[in-house]
């Protein structure tokens, strides 16, 4: 018998234990108390982690392609179908984002719009929107609410689309809260530029998003970001 179980046997299980049991069994129960809520807490830990992660990486692309000028993407929809073959890539989507800014009844905001690639925008219609629960609470704005979002175009001129909020958005990062428009898809009809100038990916495996970038700015080639 080892010497541990030889020890245990005679402070726990004498018959006349005494002052040395009492404190063996004390001792005993105290590291198993302790041991228990160290699991706990780490448990806890880990499962608060994966959901704040989760949380993070919903709301936002896990790599961003973009032209180094900030212009269009010219060949978009070859460089997207190139890059959603790449292993460990999930999705790539094509976006033409825009800055501008949102006017409600609550006063002015600053906005990064985003359009789904491929689709026009016609400044006669009104278009349902999500946005950020921030924005949403500078500019005074709820579910079902209108508002008028101002884009600036490279050329210098402004457009003025008619928004109806659809649905407040909240993705846990302030800066994205505060700013983010997303415009519905939207039918061909026409108007203002909203060809893709950014590509948005999900991956797999976001602890290997350094892997998969390696691979992206190899496909993309000069010019590009990632």
């Amino acid at each position: 018998m080892l010497f541990e179980l030889k020890l245990l046997r005679r402070t726990l299980f004498a018959r006349r234990r005494g002052l040395v049991g009492f404190t063996a069994l004390a001792a005993v129960l105290g590291i198993a108390a302790g041991v228990a809520s160290l699991i706990v807490a780490q448990a806890v830990a880990t499962g608060f982690q994966a959901e704040l992660r989760n949380a993070i990486l919903a709301g936002s692309p896990h790599i961003t392609v973009f032209r180094a000028d900030g212009g269009p993407i010219s060949n978009a929809s070859d460089l997207q179908h190139k890059l959603a073959a790449v292993p460990g890539i999930v999705s790539a989507d094509a976006v033409a984002v825009h800055a501008g800014v949102i006017r409600g009844p609550g006063g002015n905001g600053f906005a990064v719009v985003t359009v789904d690639g491929g689709a026009t925008v016609d400044v006669e219609t009104t278009y349902e929107a999500d946005i950020g629960v921030e924005l949403a609470a500078t500019t005074g704005l709820n579910e079902g609410s209108k508002a008028e979002v101002f884009l600036a175009q490279k050329d210098g001129e402004l457009f003025k689309l008619n928004i109806v909020v659809s649905s407040l958005t909240r993705t846990g990062l302030f800066d994205r809260d505060s700013t983010s428009i997303k415009l519905k898809p939207l039918a061909d009809t026409a108007k203002i530029n909203a060809s893709p100038n950014q590509l948005e990916l999900r991956i797999a495996d976001v602890f290997g998003s350094s892997r998969v970038a390696a691979q992206v700015r190899a496909i993309a080639g000069e010019g590009f970001r990632v």
